[in-house]
């Protein structure tokens, strides 16, 4: 890996641990794109999900909008703590379409 593509912040080193477990990589370089990489569109919203659950609200289209890990994580950082979004469920879904 090139110098200073290492993660080098607690957010960067979080998310890399996250990205390189849903690309199924073992390391991962902080510049590089997600286009650089060839990510398609399921995997973007595998990112967004898995970081979800590990409690980054971070979507797809901020992954969309900020490509590289380092930009991620500074606009993860810059935002701050933001409550997640209520994660959808199954029930609620059917009492909306049942009215119950």
């Amino acid at each position: 890996m090139p110098a200073g593509s290492a993660p080098e912040t607690p957010t960067e080193a979080a998310l890399a641990a996250i990205w390189c477990e849903v690309l199924g990589v073992s390391e991962i370089s902080v510049t590089d794109t997600i286009f650089a990489m060839g990510i398609d569109s399921f995997a973007v919203f595998r990112l967004a999900a898995r970081m979800i659950a590990k409690g980054h609200n971070l979507e797809a289209r901020h992954v969309l909008d900020n490509p590289s890990l380092r930009e991620l994580a500074i606009f993860a950082d810059q935002r701050g703590a933001v409550v997640a979004p209520a994660k959808p469920s199954v029930k609620d879904f059917l009492r909306k379409r049942t009215g119950s």
